[in-house]
């Protein structure tokens, strides 16, 4: 599995967080996100302004708000082969600052 890089954006901006494993079966793919406070959640598509695109491989946020979208986001490659379930994980640290007047 790929690593993904920490992201530092500004407020208001974009964001692509790409996640990119092997294997066989051809794995399938969850986000988790952690907040600043610790609490972590599923991440949906089309929810709290996130499009999961490419079979969940590919994060988008369109307008970043600090206080819904600063943490850490994790992707989850799992590759169940109908026996034993096999999950690799890697993670990404947003970090959101102000916008510039």
């Amino acid at each position: 599995m790929e690593k993904i890089p920490n992201e530092e954006v500004v407020e208001g901006s974009s964001m692509v967080l790409r996640c990119i494993a092997a294997g066989y079966p051809t794995p399938t793919y969850r986000w988790k996100k952690t907040d600043l406070v610790g609490a972590t959640s599923n991440v949906f598509d089309k929810v709290n302004g996130v499009v999961l695109s490419l079979f969940n491989k590919v994060l988008t946020i369109k307008s970043i708000e600090k206080n819904r979208h600063a943490g850490t986001y994790t992707c989850h490659a799992i590759i169940d082969d109908g026996g034993a379930q096999k999950t690799a994980k890697e993670s990404s640290t947003i970090t959101i600052r102000g916008r510039r007047i």
